[in-house]
């Protein structure tokens, strides 16, 4: 791990941060900025912008949320998470992709779905004109892919143009968290975020950043198999000092 802490910075590692090394921490938020500022303390790296849980879809709204939590000094990300993948709202790509536009000027990376990236194509053009980083996701709510199925979607990512690759999974037993670690490992040289979902979901979280997952998740309501705030900033402390 010694070693990561001496590399040269890739590009991106602001952002993405460097394998074996702490990892960043992503709260996900709505647009109750009263709540957000609340939260948010020492240790939280950067903020998710959980559009697709605002609790209004205008572009002024959205981008007006994203202009005011710009000022917590933390980067943004932009989600607007489709249904299928755990969306809170079933959202037209028409108005995803508004909503994803309205707030390019003021946010560090954008999420989007790997199965949405070749529709939303030239979104992630505009985005990358505008100096954001492109994250592609990918999320499963039901199992972990065998091992040739994560590479796959690796690969797919990567040719897509994808400056880091997310993999969310359903964790069902043990051997899917040791799966998706050895794919986190071979993989750690170029910015993947991986986790589990579920019960096994807490462990993954501390335990995939070791093998080099770039960030770790939580949000203002725990779900998942996230770990609450609190708790993770200090397991944070006592796992990476």
């Amino acid at each position: 791990m010694g070693s990561a802490r001496k590399q040269k910075a890739a590009p991106g590692a602001a952002l993405f941060g460097l394998p074996g090394e702490r990892p960043k921490v992503v709260l996900a938020v709505h647009d109750d900025v009263a709540a957000v500022r609340r939260a948010v303390r020492p240790g939280v790296d950067i903020l998710e912008l959980r559009i697709d849980q605002f609790a209004a879809h205008d572009p002024a709204h959205v981008a007006g949320i994203a202009a005011t939590l710009r000022r917590l000094r933390r980067p943004l990300l932009a989600t607007v998470r489709r249904a299928e993948e755990g969306g809170a709202q079933r959202l037209a790509d028409e108005t995803r992709c508004e909503l994803w536009r309205a707030v390019l000027p003021h946010v560090a990376a954008i999420d989007v779905e790997l199965q949405s990236a070749r529709e939303f194509a030239p979104l992630l053009d505009e985005a990358r004109a505008q100096g954001c980083r492109v994250l592609l996701s990918y999320h499963d709510f039901e199992r972990t892919p065998t091992a040739q199925t994560l590479a796959t979607l690796f690969r797919r990512a990567r040719a897509l143009g994808a400056d880091a690759v997310k993999l969310a999974l359903q964790a069902q037993q043990p051997d899917d968290v040791w799966r998706l670690a050895a794919f986190t490992w071979e993989h750690r040289e170029f910015p993947v975020i991986t986790m589990c979902m579920g019960p096994l979901g807490p462990l993954s979280r501390l335990s995939l950043p070791l093998c080099g997952s770039r960030w770790v998740y939580t949000s203002l309501q725990p779900k998942y198999g996230q770990i609450p705030l609190r708790r993770l900033l200090a397991d944070l402390r006592f796992y990476f000092p």
